[in-house]
């Protein structure tokens, strides 16, 4: 993944953001642990042909976001994408293109220790057939609250500036299908 991340970062569409997240003893060492056992992540701005985005709500997200996780060791990123956004969500999705790759330090609160973390690739997608969203969405494991379209941003994002992006641009970010 760090190979086809790198990539992506010398193209003039892909935007490129690095942060520092510090965290709190016990998120540290359960962040540090899922960080080992992937090979980064990914998420996925779906848009349908009304300009609308589907988000998900997950139980530690406090707000809606991009459906994504994790890319298993050996998987390709852009299945990896494809897989998450229909566990997630029950609608299958095409990527049209990579439209940022994040990275992140994390540092622990109380101890001077910290690690890179993987890179994050967020793809822009559009849904392929049913639009149907899932009763039950995501893994038996997982705690999605909600799946749902929208056409403004939502109340409650945590990452307002990825997703007006799209909203904003409708169809003139959409490249031709």
């Amino acid at each position: 993944m760090d190979d086809y991340a790198e990539r992506l970062l010398d193209r003039d569409d892909v935007t490129s953001v690095e942060e520092t997240v510090e965290l709190e003893a016990e998120a540290y060492a359960t962040t540090r642990d899922r960080a080992r056992s992937i090979d980064g992540g990914v998420a996925t701005v779906i848009r349908n042909d009304d300009g609308e985005l589907l988000l998900v709500e997950n139980d530690w997200s406090d707000g809606y976001v991009p459906p994504g996780g994790g890319v298993e060791p050996g998987e390709d990123p852009e299945a990896a994408a494809i897989r998450e956004a229909e566990e997630e969500t029950g609608v299958r999705v095409e990527l049209e293109r990579p439209v940022r790759v994040d990275r992140r330090r994390y540092e622990h609160a109380n101890r001077d220790e910290s690690f890179r973390g993987g890179y994050d690739v967020t793809y822009l997608a559009h849904p392929v057939g049913d639009q149907t969203l899932a009763d039950d969405p995501g893994l038996a494991d997982e705690t999605i609250e909600d799946v749902a379209w929208f056409d403004a941003l939502p109340e409650r994002t945590p990452v307002p500036d990825l997703l007006e992006r799209f909203l904003d641009a409708r169809d003139d970010a959409r490249p031709d299908r």
